[in-house]
């Protein structure tokens, strides 16, 4: 399961937990792009660091997007990892990004 790719039927006959990890990572993209639209300047990478929002809203819209995202590398090395360990194939831990 890579990035907005939704897991085949096949895979989650192997798989289930795919199918709700798929959803879960979806739900958290919306998310942080409703919260970058309700903070722009949270969508600005290159916005000087004086320029960033300093209200406890938009610091805790960017601690949940910063969240997200680590989030978002977990579904993803665990998807990868299931579906290769599941599919009989070694799994090289230094591959990972845990």
């Amino acid at each position: 399961m890579t990035s907005r790719s939704r897991p085949t039927p096949e895979q989650i006959a192997h798989t289930p937990e795919l199918a709700i990890l798929c959803a879960l990572d979806e739900l958290l993209d919306l998310a942080s792009r409703t919260l970058i639209a309700a903070h722009p300047v949270l969508g600005d990478t290159d916005a000087p660091s004086w320029a960033r929002d300093r209200e406890p809203l938009g610091k805790a819209a960017r601690v949940l997007i910063t969240r997200a995202a680590t989030l978002h590398r977990a579904i993803r090395t665990y998807a990868v990892t299931a579906t290769t360990q599941r599919a009989g194939h070694p799994v090289d831990d230094s591959d990972l990004s845990f």
